[in-house]
Order: structure tokens, then C-alpha cells, then sequence
């Protein structure tokens, strides 16, 4: 071989490494890639440049509800509601159904105290799949509280209590529906859930002191006193 030969088959050869560089490089980095480094990033408490990561894989990758799903929770981590709130949404319309996604939209609503759109958040999902969660239910529940609706409110404890008898918020959700139904003058029915509470939790003192309260409020002091004594012993012996 001639060295003009030779000289050729050595540019040609450079040339083609350098058409394979350039074409690797010009390659974009999947979803899973981005979002893997960008997950990274947050675990390195480096915001910003997840953000980017997050940024960029929604440019290229804008049909993938994982991506907006991430970056909500980063906006969320930063306390930008309201973009994490969006990008939740879009999550919820390219993943139409993904109970995570709806779990999440609705937690984000409740959150940052746009409850009348957190509690139909809860009650899209609710109705998409029964029995929710057992933090959908008291998270519908807790925002008909806040919101003072408070017939509303205990209705959706009991409902919280009875889809999960198992949840370790049940006898919290028994003794909050007994409030809600007191703050309506309902103390009958408040005094049945507060003695269930006590039947599920008889060494917990949360139930003696709202059966007290029940007690009171229908004149039958005496037995509220025994209630209340039998409740401060179980809070000193605790």
C-alpha cells in the first residue's frame, strides 16, 4: 500500500470515529436518564439542577406523565404550589386514571388550602376506585372541618371509619366524627362514636374525654366525671 494510500484509509477512518462521536452526541438522553438525574439531584439537595434535568426531559419527552409527576414534586418540595399543582393536573390527563396521580392532585389541593377543589379531587377518586385509601377519605374529611361544614364533616369521618376498620386512623376518624356531630348538637349520636372508640381503644384516653363531653351535654354529669377522672388516669399512667 502506497503512503498516499495509507493516508487516505487514515482520514477516512477519522472521519467516520468522528461521525460516530458526533452522532453519539447528538443523541438524546431517554426519560428514564433524565429523571433518574434529576432524582439524584434532589437526593444531593441540588434543587436547581434537577429542576433542569426535569426541565429538559418535559421539552423532549412531553407526552410522559412521569415527568410532570416528578417535577410536581420538586415544585411541591419548593413550595410552588401552584406549579406543582399544574403539572400534577397534567400528570392526572396523560395518565388518565393512575390513582397515585389522583392521590396526589388531591393531597396538593388539601394542602395548600384549596379544599373545595381538594375534597372533589378526593371524591373523583373516590368514586374512580372503591374503597380509597384510608388518607383519601380523612383528607376529605379533615378539609369539611376546616371548611367548618361540620354536619359534612362528621358524616365523611364515619364514612373515613367504616371503608377502613383496619386503618391505624380509625379510631381517630370514630372519635372526630363524635366532635363534628357534637359542634352540631347532635350529642346522642356523638356519644355512640365515642364509645366505639373506647371499645376499640379502652387503654386510650381520647375516648373517655370525648364520651365525657357527650355526657355533659346530655346532663348526665356524674357518669362525665367518672369519664373524665378515668381519662386523666390513663394520661398519667401513660
Amino acid at each position: 500500500m502506497t503512503d498516499l494510500a495509507r493516508a487516505l484509509l487514515m482520514l477516512g477512518l477519522l472521519a467516520g470515529a468522528a461521525y460516530c462521536d458526533s452522532a453519539s452526541a447528538a443523541k438524546p438522553e431517554s426519560v428514564v436518564e433524565l429523571l433518574g438525574k434529576g432524582d439524584q439531584a434532589r437526593k444531593e439537595m441540588k434543587n436547581s439542577l434537577a429542576l433542569d434535568y426535569f426541565n429538559r426531559a418535559a421539552r423532549l419527552y412531553a407526552a410522559s406523565a412521569d415527568v410532570y409527576n416528578a417535577r410536581a414534586d420538586l415544585y411541591k418540595e419548593l413550595g410552588d404550589f401552584d406549579k406543582a399543582i399544574a403539572d400534577q393536573e397534567q400528570a392526572c390527563r396523560l395518565a388518565p386514571g393512575c390513582v397515585p396521580y389522583l392521590e396526589k392532585r388531591a393531597a396538593l389541593y388539601c394542602l395548600c388550602g384549596r379544599l373545595e377543589e381538594g375534597i372533589k379531587a378526593c371524591d373523583a377518586l373516590i368514586a374512580h376506585e372503591k374503597p380509597a385509601t384510608d388518607s383519601v377519605y380523612r383528607m376529605r374529611a379533615v378539609s369539611l372541618k376546616k371548611l367548618k361544614r361540620y354536619q359534612d364533616a362528621g358524616k365523611a369521618f364515619a364514612v373515613a371509619a367504616e371503608a377502613h376498620k383496619k386503618s391505624r386512623d380509625y379510631h381517630m376518624n370514630l372519635y372526630d366524627a363524635g366532635d363534628m356531630y357534637l359542634l352540631t348538637g347532635k350529642a346522642e349520636l356523638a356519644l355512640g362514636y365515642f364509645e366505639r372508640v373506647i371499645k376499640s381503644c379502652p387503654d386510650l384516653s381520647t375516648g373517655y374525654w370525648g364520651r365525657a363531653k357527650a355526657l355533659e351535654k346530655l346532663g348526665r354529669q356524674s357518669e362525665a366525671e367518672k369519664d373524665r377522672e378515668k381519662a386523666k388516669h390513663l394520661d398519667l399512667s401513660y
